[in-house]
């Protein structure tokens, strides 16, 4: 199975990529709320990481609505290091409809195609069963969320990085 795959150390460095992440987000948000214009241009974002970063959506009553970010990480094949498991990684919050405890059916990610412009890509989210996409820590406090999810590269634009 997938969680046999991402072992431990797999899982590890997920949670690092997410505080990475965190930290990046924080300094941008700082040179921004600080308001010094020397500081917010001096914050630059690699072209990588903003590849890398996904926007999902979920369904409301109006439509579409933001609801977090996520990013996309690779986890080579154990057996063939040429071959890779895509993930989307995020919070688990985001994955559930607000003051809910359960996840939502579907989310939807948007990504950018290579055609330059953007499409939301629905994803069933299952969390049990054969079919199950969503895998989360067994501690409830620990809001981490990874998704099987491999967009196509020939069609969307974006970066995996590397575990």
């Amino acid at each position: 199975s997938i969680l046999e795959v991402m072992d431990k150390t797999a899982v590890s460095r997920l949670v690092l990529k997410e505080n990475w992440m965190r930290r990046i987000i924080a300094v941008i948000a700082a040179a921004i709320l600080l308001g010094d214009e020397d500081i917010s241009r001096a914050v630059q974002i690699p072209p990588e990481v903003k590849q890398a970063v996904a926007f999902i959506y979920i369904e409301k009553s109006k439509g579409l609505e933001a609801n977090g970010t996520g990013f996309f990480v690779a986890i080579p094949y154990p057996s063939d290091k040429g071959q890779a498991f895509g993930y989307l990684v995020t919070a688990r919050h985001v994955l559930k409809a607000e003051g809910k405890s359960v996840f939502l059916p579907r989310i939807f990610v948007r990504l950018n195609t290579l055609k330059g412009t953007s499409e939301m890509l629905p994803i069933t989210l299952v969390t049990n069963g054969s079919q199950k996409n969503v895998f989360v820590h067994e501690d409830p406090t620990v809001d981490l969320a990874v998704i099987s999810l491999f967009p196509d590269q020939s069609k969307y634009e974006f970066n995996l990085n590397p575990a």
